[in-house]
């Protein structure tokens, strides 16, 4: 092979046409250093359809012959495809066909998509919809690489959409941040609901979803992860509208506060894991439903903090879940903290709950709310900050059939029910504990049967 030329750029580069030991240097795509650079060699017969990025074209007539980029791994930067990443808050270069060439090469055989740092403005949705992949997008931090969805682009950022349920993503060390009031959702994976699968499909950690003005900018919602197996989200930041002012001097149901609609969505996922993440002013933080079908497995949520929304969780089933496993997190909520129907065995432990009462809500307020739930032990929470006078710090409804251990709890808040059953005749079932529980706040009544 000859000793490769040196070329300043992807343009001078395809100016002309190599020959069969040919070899280039380029430093950059636009410029050089820009990240977009590298080494390519000649291939004199092929007729590969040109991607901007890793098989290049000569200009002019000639049908035969690319310029392909020498590759070490399955990983492309998006740069190679002329990404700039150059918004700068104002004003920038449309990266989304960059970022959709890049897509559209890993698709074929799968591998890792690499965001340098920068902030790559996507005026079109970058999507994927067709057979399962396996894929990593990874950035180089949470605020280093940054996705932007700005006015032009009401769609959201990326959007991928598979047919079965092989497919394995993984999201990491990236933000997605918003310059518009409502930018669709920031980032939706969505599989097929049921079927078996024993691995993970969907691994998200280290990611950001924010508005760029906290007081203006925000996603229509944040993160959809419908129908995937064991999602893992962990050390996940997802925020909508938030300012100071719109707490002051009290919020109404239809403040801008909760103008993001949902946090993360969980619908028909089979068992996700949460960990360490942070969701705030939305009007849901979490929801995992599936009203039909095969009903998935455990709900797990730990070290977790949902805050300034009007329902923490919403956790629905037509019949009963296994489980729902709730640790060490801190709901703050203006109608439901958490609302769960349809459970078999639930643990809620170590959680404080803090409502903030909101002008224009018709719901009277309930830090837990449960319907249809078997098993439930609820021990060692906070039940904190005065809120709605007409708060009920825990309420149980229909269908609780079984064990009902209500434990060492501290009700230290403004509210009119600490404990509230809708059977009468819970209190005189051997499996009923309810015991240990401090009541130091200004409760109208205590435990209250049958209402």
């Amino acid at each position: 092979m000859e000793p490769p030329k040196i070329f300043a750029t992807v343009a001078e580069l395809t100016k002309q046409a190599g020959s069969a030991t040919a070899a280039a240097m380029v430093l950059g795509y636009h410029e050089p250093d820009d990240g977009g650079g590298g080494l390519f060699y000649w291939d004199t017969h092929s007729t590969e359809t040109a991607d901007s990025g890793l098989m290049l074209a000569p200009s002019g007539a000639q049908q035969s012959g690319r310029w392909r980029r020498f590759l070490d791994g399955t990983s492309v930067s998006i740069r190679w495809f002329g990404a700039r990443g150059d918004w700068d808050g104002r004003r920038g270069t449309d990266d989304s066909a960059a970022f959709q060439a890049a897509l559209s090469h890993v698709a074929k055989r799968g591998g890792q998509i690499h965001v340098p740092a920068g902030a790559y403005l996507l005026n079109r949705l970058v999507q994927y919809e067709g057979a399962d992949l396996m894929l990593s997008v990874v950035g180089e931090g949470v605020g280093v690489s940054q996705l932007v969805v700005a006015e032009a682009n009401r769609d959201g950022a990326i959007s991928l959409r598979f047919r079965d349920r092989a497919s394995q993503i993984t999201i990491s060390d990236l933000s997605f941040v918003s310059y518009a009031a409502g930018a669709g959702t920031a980032l939706a994976i969505t599989q097929p609901g049921g079927g078996n699968r024993h691995n993970r499909t969907a691994y998200l950690e280290n990611v950001e979803v924010r508005g760029a003005d906290p007081s203006a900018h925000y996603f229509v919602n944040g993160i959809d992860l419908t129908g995937c197996w064991r999602p893992l989200l962990s050390a996940v930041a997802v925020g909508g509208p938030f300012a100071p002012e719109l707490l002051q001097p009290k919020p109404t149901a239809n403040s801008n506060l909760f103008a993001m609609k949902i946090g993360i969505n969980l619908d028909q996922c089979y068992e996700p894991d949460i960990r360490d993440t942070y969701v705030w002013s939305c009007r849901v933080g979490m929801t995992s439903i599936n009203d039909t079908g095969r009903l998935p497995e455990a709900f797990n949520i730990r070290s977790s903090r949902i805050v300034n929304v009007m329902t923490g969780i919403e956790f629905r089933r037509a019949g009963y879940a296994p489980t729902f496993w709730m640790r060490d997190c801190h709901v703050n909520f203006a109608e439901t903290g958490v609302n769960l129907r349809g459970c078999r065995l639930i643990l809620i432990s170590g959680t404080a709950f803090y409502n903030t009462d909101v002008d224009g809500s018709r719901v009277t307020p309930a830090d837990i709310n449960l319907r249809e739930c078997r098993e439930t032990i609820i021990e060692s929470n906070f039940f904190h900050f005065d809120g709605n006078a007409e708060r009920t710090n825990i309420a149980i409804g229909s269908g609780a059939e079984q064990t009902m251990i209500i434990q060492n709890n501290i009700f230290n808040a403004l509210a009119k029910t600490a404990i509230r059953f809708a059977d009468r005749e819970i209190q005189v079932k051997p499996t009923t504990s309810i015991n240990g529980n401090l009541m130091s706040g200004r409760i109208q009544r205590q435990i209250v049967y049958g209402e």
